[in-house]
């Protein structure tokens, strides 16, 4: 049961604060393919009352989005295109990392700790839906935010990279602040999805 301050406190009722944590897990679990075990644990903790547990995951999360320092890996061919993206994020106090052909980019993910990628479609030496595919063949990359750039357009690219494991398409030329937005809001998933993983 709820301690005796959880219950006479006028504020936010334990109804309410557990409606928010179940909608968190439930993010985690439909967005990022978490099995379903996490969202009965939680849901078992929230229903026996321990509120204190998920209060303190609560707060790190938004410490979490305050304090990790996010690195984005770019995939792309064009040495404008990924300087251009490289200043931009950079700008945005993102640390970033580039590739310009789909061997480089396996080799910096296995050796550098990547939290997103930019993918283009138009590689020299494979196409950016056959790498996502291999990416997503690796367990420590399932969980990995992958968002395709590319000029192929949206009506024709987006349900190919969803199939193919991604998880969101911007066709070229992209608004800055469009691109911006979409990472922030990827960024705020991946702290809840690693604070419930550790």
């Amino acid at each position: 049961q709820l301690d005796r301050k959880s219950r006479q406190s006028p504020g936010i009722r334990g109804g309410q604060k557990r409606d928010g944590y179940r909608h968190e897990i439930r993010i985690l679990v439909e967005y990022f393919r978490l099995p379903h075990i996490f969202h009965f644990a939680f849901y078992h903790d929230l229903q026996n009352g321990k509120i204190r547990k998920c209060n303190r995951i609560h707060q790190r999360i938004k410490r979490g989005i305050m304090e990790k320092k996010i690195k984005i890996l770019i995939i792309e061919d064009s040495r404008v295109t990924a300087n251009l993206l490289e200043h931009m994020l950079v700008r945005e106090k993102f640390y970033v990392s580039t590739a310009s052909n789909a061997t480089d980019a396996k080799n910096i993910l296995f050796s550098e700790q990547i939290d997103i990628v930019l993918l283009d479609i138009n590689l020299p030496d494979v196409d950016g839906f056959t790498l996502c595919s291999e990416i997503r063949t690796h367990e420590k990359f399932q969980l990995l935010p992958i968002i395709f750039l590319s000029a192929v357009s949206r009506e024709s690219g987006f349900l190919e990279a969803i199939s193919r494991g991604g998880d969101d398409f911007i066709s070229k030329p992209f608004h800055p602040k469009e691109l911006v937005a979409k990472i922030k809001a990827i960024v705020r998933v991946k702290v809840l999805q690693d604070t419930v993983l550790e």
